[in-house]
């Protein structure tokens, strides 16, 4: 990827945890390089972490985490929050299944909020 490079993102917020969400088609060779850059809250979008999305053949969605200091986590309970909020908001669905490193995890959409995703 170039420094010229344009990666669209979503950032959104769930119980005071925030999460950039990039559509993996966008992900740098150094996953955790770009993570910890782009979430510094001086120097980058600043955020707790970013979920990466990968297609999956057993879920809606395959999910990466990388933490702000670029470590890889299996799952984050208000990340998923997050990705599942944003897939469902494109796809106009209410159920989602979305593979991350912890397994297979589902998600009911439970309210909408036309202002937010």
């Amino acid at each position: 990827m170039t420094s010229a490079t344009t990666v669209p993102f979503v950032k959104a917020s769930a119980c005071g945890n925030d999460f950039l969400i990039i559509d993996g088609m966008y992900a740098p060779a150094d996953l955790a390089a770009f993570s910890r850059r782009i979430c510094d809250r001086h120097e980058g979008i600043g955020a707790d972490g970013v979920e990466w999305l990968f297609p999956s053949q057993d879920a809606d969605a395959r999910l990466r985490l990388f933490n702000a200091d670029g470590s890889e986590a299996e799952v984050s309970g208000n990340g998923t929050r997050c990705v599942a909020a944003f897939i469902c908001s494109k796809r106009t669905k209410e159920k989602i299944v979305v593979r991350t490193g912890a397994g297979l995890k589902s998600c009911k959409l439970t309210s909408r909020n036309e202002k937010s995703i």
